[in-house]
């Protein structure tokens, strides 16, 4: 069954209009350093009708910025602010205008949070994470999705040299929602290493380094693994396309270490993208290390098909498998469900809801998120009756009831469904 979701910005829009504390919300026509124009703000016709309502920037230019009117005039719709947006709106600038006498942004959103959490150890969503890729010695670490450090993808060591960042422009990402972006300074090599200990345990093992690479250099960029000695794919042939990379299957022979190196050789500055990088070992691995933030419990497991992208032909049968909950391990009895490697893992189950942290971050239980913030808001409001708190009470208790149907989570960890 689909999950019913709102954005955290449909969410503040919502109560913010029941409680008859949204001015307005458009879309900017433009804007400027502490100001935006909008044409149909001219529907208030009365110069200085909005000056200490607060302005809160919902999408696009400045976004999650809030500032107070201190000026309106109403022939044009233009909106000053008594501090200037740190960037400076335009005609993709989203706003809201709350009555700040009886709600503002900033308590708006410690409400919803705080209304998450509320929830949280009850609910859980149907989730679904392809991480995890059959033989894969990074676990799916190499799909340069996860950045706890800004622009540096958890668990790889990247060249002090070279700029990295994360990039999340669609054309230069292969999977996923990113992929990481090289500038070399147009002397050294650029590397991105990802080490893999204990690296003894995979001597005599066959082991082949792949990733996707983007690039309008030829025969600069590269993948590799190393240890000691290097098994390098063919470079890139610059032709501004995705490329698959590769090297050849080698046998580790007793490895002083084991690193997966996505590299552009040394020489003039190139600007390249790596995307789902892994080594892959011709022995069948039994261990998998589950994603730590996404999956709670897990319900059924799809291998990829000979077709990229494409699930639910082959599924792992549940005696097959098994958690390990101590270590948030995924254990798959490969003497049984032999003969595939380098395809991803589609893992059905349940997560955790989302904190919100944007305004573009998914709710998924709005309604019970909007019923306790209106409560949480009429019962700090000077004039609300009994009557009026009464009925938002019962909603709020409504709505948590139908929030806390199954799935349930009881501090529910790794526990197969």
């Amino acid at each position: 069954m689909a999950i019913y979701t709102l954005t955290m910005r449909e969410v503040k829009r919502d109560i913010a209009r029941t409680l008859g504390a949204l001015i307005h919300a458009g879309t900017a026509d433009s804007g400027g350093s502490g100001t935006f124009t909008h044409n149909e703000l001219k529907r208030f016709t009365k110069d200085d009708a909005l000056n200490g309502m607060q302005a809160d920037l919902v999408g696009g230019t400045g976004a999650g910025e809030a500032q107070y009117v201190s000026d309106f005039t109403a022939s044009s719709g233009k909106t000053d602010v008594h501090v200037a947006f740190a960037s400076n709106p335009d005609s993709t600038t989203q706003y809201h205008i709350y009555n700040a006498a009886i709600v503002t942004k900033e308590l708006l959103e410690e409400l919803i949070k705080e209304a998450v959490a509320s929830i949280s150890r009850w609910r859980l969503v149907s989730t679904v994470n392809r991480r995890l890729i059959l033989n894969d010695l990074l676990n799916g670490e190499g799909d340069m999705e996860t950045y706890t450090t800004a622009n540096v993808p958890d668990n790889w060591t990247l060249d002090g040299n070279s700029t990295w960042t994360e990039e999340t422009t669609a054309a230069k990402v292969r999977e996923g929602s990113s992929s990481l972006k090289v500038v070399t300074d147009g002397t050294n090599l650029g590397t991105a290493t990802y080490s893999i200990e204990p690296h003894y345990r995979f001597d005599t093992q066959s082991l082949i380094a792949k990733a996707w690479v983007w690039t309008a250099t030829a025969s600069r960029v590269e993948v590799l693994y190393d240890e000691g000695t290097e098994a390098k794919s063919s470079q890139h042939g610059g032709d501004s396309k995705w490329e698959l990379l590769e090297s050849s299957a080698t046998q580790v022979d007793d490895p002083s270490k084991l690193d997966l190196i996505c590299r552009v050789t040394a020489g003039s500055a190139v600007t390249a993208y790596f995307d789902h990088a892994r080594l892959i070992t011709a022995t069948d691995m039994w261990e998998y290390k589950l994603p730590s933030t996404t999956l709670e419990a897990i319900s059924r497991i799809f291998v990829e098909s000979g077709t990229e992208g494409r699930y639910r032909y082959i599924e792992i049968p549940p005696h097959l498998y098994s958690i390990d909950r101590t270590n948030a391990r995924l254990i798959i009895d490969r003497r049984k469900f032999p003969g595939y490697s380098d395809r991803h893992l589609h893992i059905e189950g349940l997560s955790s809801l989302t904190v919100p942290t944007a305004d573009t971050s998914t709710i998924e239980v709005p309604e019970y998120v909007k019923a306790y913030v209106q409560y949480e808001l009429l019962a700090g409001r000077k004039g609300t009756t009994e009557q009026q708190l009464g009925f938002a009470k019962r909603r709020r208790d409504e709505e948590y009831a139908r929030a806390r149907r199954l799935p349930l989570s009881k501090n529910l960890k790794w526990v197969e469904r």
